[in-house]
């Protein structure tokens, strides 16, 4: 579940990478954006083997310290810090659970719809990117493999600037794949970890990935493999951070 759920994060930070480049030329973005499709495999494969050598190694220790003080700094930004209810944690478990039966399907089509509205997910169908969405589906589907336990847990829920960093997230990637720029509201969202296990030939295949799902009016659930604060740095970049605490928020806009 790790690899695979690497990769699918792979077709998303191609993506985020061209966002994060807006500042330059149609062609020059998306020259750089099909660059970043060849190595973005890699660099999250090379993280993730890294990650434990580079934690054992006594000479980085205090880099190392240095690193993870700063993701402690930003672990709440852009969520509520309260308990999720009910109703929410078996929205989540069913949203995660579509999600897992999604992967063993291996739809490319079905992938690049669950991650984006209709008309980014068309233009992404009919572009040169869904290559890459073709492969992760490839290495994802499992025609003999059984969905044997999904559940969401750690279940936080998205402030106002994640959910509008959400939105301008979808808006950039459609300024990106030259389609209409539409009103992407989006009305709430979650930050959560989860928890999938899945059987294949026999062998228990599992693992436990932290992800946003958004829910955008009139689309249905998206999900978006990137943190929370991470949406709200596309606000603060642009200088729009309403520095709120609840979507509720959101109402008076």
């Amino acid at each position: 579940m790790k690899k695979l759920t690497a990769i699918l994060f792979a077709c998303t930070m191609f993506i985020c990478s061209a966002v994060s480049c807006g500042d330059k030329s149609d062609g020059e973005a998306s020259s750089d954006s099909k660059t970043k499709v060849t190595t973005a495999a890699e660099e999250t494969t090379a993280e993730k083997t890294t990650e434990k050598t580079d934690s054992d190694n006594k000479d980085d220790d205090k880099d190392d310290d240095d690193k993870n003080d700063g993701e402690k700094e930003d672990e709440n930004a852009g969520i509520v810090d309260k308990e999720a209810s009910d109703d929410v944690i078996k929205e989540m478990n069913t949203a995660v659970t579509e999600f897992a039966e999604m992967t063993l399907r291996g739809d490319a089509d079905e992938l690049i719809n669950s991650m984006y509205p209709k008309n980014i997910a068309d233009a992404i169908i009919n572009s040169e990117f869904a290559s890459s969405f073709e492969d992760a589906s490839d290495l994802m589907g499992s025609s003999n493999g059984k969905l044997v336990e999904s559940k969401a847990e750690k279940i936080k829920e998205l402030n106002a600037d994640a959910l509008r960093g959400a939105e301008k997230y979808f808006e950039s990637v459609a300024d990106m794949m030259s389609v209409d720029k539409s009103k992407y509201e989006v009305e709430k969202g979650y930050y959560l970890t989860m928890n999938i296990d899945i059987r294949r030939d026999g062998v228990r295949d599992g693992g436990e990935e932290e992800a946003c799902f958004v829910y955008i009016k009139d689309d249905g659930w998206k999900y978006v493999p990137v943190t929370p604060s991470e949406l709200v740095e596309l606000l603060e970049r642009d200088g729009e951070s309403q520095d709120s605490e609840s979507p509720a928020a959101r109402s008076d806009d």
